[in-house]
């Protein structure tokens, strides 16, 4: 199974659990969270934990009926140690890297601080897109939230929503062929899904 699978039909987001800290001061591990889109008629959510410096992954997590599926998934996308440390690598710097984007306010949350981060994010996320079908040179588009949503979710000013758009959905208009990623400047997270509903109106997390 190839790594871009992970999000047919499911929504991963990877953190290491240190909202607000130095990137691996606590916790010298990758977690990645995985769980069935609502609309797939599945239920199903596990955390996995992956060592920075080599060892087994560890389920920390299992929920729903259809979590063995998922685990099964997981064990399989990353049978290869080689791909394994190399995709821990690729997401412990991007991580790493969006946590120095943090302490996002509103007040210096500017139309000019947004493409300025939305420029300097694309760049960061080239070397982790890759892994999900997308070719690390295509250029992005923010999603903007609607006002309504932005007034029900006032925290809303520290995550930017991307999405790229595969050549091949251009030629078929098959909307799931999309990538979306979702970016938290103050958690130094992201999610990953085809379905954008999950990113935008949904929590992931637990």
């Amino acid at each position: 199974m190839s790594i871009c699978k992970l999000i047919d039909g499911e929504t991963i987001s990877i953190d290491n659990h240190n909202a607000g800290q130095e990137i691996g001061l606590e916790d010298k591990a990758l977690h990645l969270h995985k769980r069935y889109n609502h609309k797939s008629r599945k239920g199903g959510y596990v955390e996995e934990k992956f060592p920075l410096y080599g060892g087994e992954m560890e389920i920390k997590e299992t929920k729903g009926i259809h979590a063995k599926s998922i685990e099964k998934e997981l064990k399989k996308a990353f049978s290869n140690q080689t791909i394994r440390k190399e995709f821990i690598d690729s997401m412990w710097k991007l991580l790493s890297e969006l946590a120095t984007k943090g302490n996002i306010t509103p007040e210096n949350l500017s139309e000019e601080k947004i493409e300025s981060l939305k420029k300097d994010i694309s760049e960061i996320l080239k070397r982790v897109v890759r892994y999900f079908g997308v070719d690390p040179e295509q250029k992005p588009e923010i999603v903007k939230p609607s006002a309504d949503y932005l007034a029900k979710n006032p925290n809303l000013f520290t995550e930017l929503l991307f999405q790229y758009i595969p050549e091949s959905a251009l030629y078929t208009r098959d909307v799931y062929r999309r990538v979306y990623v979702k970016v938290n400047l103050n958690k130094a997270s992201i999610e990953l899904s085809q379905a954008r509903y999950m990113l935008e109106n949904q929590q992931l997390l637990k």
